[in-house]
């Protein structure tokens, strides 16, 4: 019987927590930061992309709201202009859809990407009977 040295760098593995508080605050303040602080890269990238896509969405609107009430008042400056309500419906549901995804972040963030799934069966107590 030989004997071997042991080392135990390789046994060591670095355990970080994923999830957590300090990472929910940082998802707060820029979405997605709390995803690519715990490794998930691709979740961090599509929550940081998905808010971006929502603002430039709201300022187009806006900005286009903006042109029509310029627009409407080189017209006629007796008259008031008339509000354009299908846009407005347009951003308040991109504001909606924002919040959403900005608190599913958050939340997110904080529970570190974990699901709640069914723990598997473990068979460690099965008895092989070809052996």
């Amino acid at each position: 019987m030989a004997i071997s040295p042991i080392s135990f760098s390789g046994n060591i593995q670095e355990t970080r927590q994923k999830g957590g508080a300090g990472k929910a605050v940082a998802s707060a303040f820029v979405p997605g930061l709390g995803q690519f602080l715990d490794g998930r890269n691709k979740q961090g990238a599509g929550f940081l992309g998905g808010s971006i896509g929502l603002s430039v969405a709201s300022s187009l609107v806006g900005r286009s709201i903006a042109k029509d009430m310029a627009k409407s008042l080189e017209q006629s400056a007796e008259a008031m202009p008339k509000t354009p309500t299908g846009k407005l419906a347009a951003i308040g549901l991109i504001g909606l859809a924002a919040t959403g995804l900005w608190i599913t972040n958050i939340v997110d963030a904080y529970k570190g990407g974990r699901q709640e799934a069914k723990a598997p069966v473990e068979k460690a107590n099965e008895i092989d009977t070809n052996a």
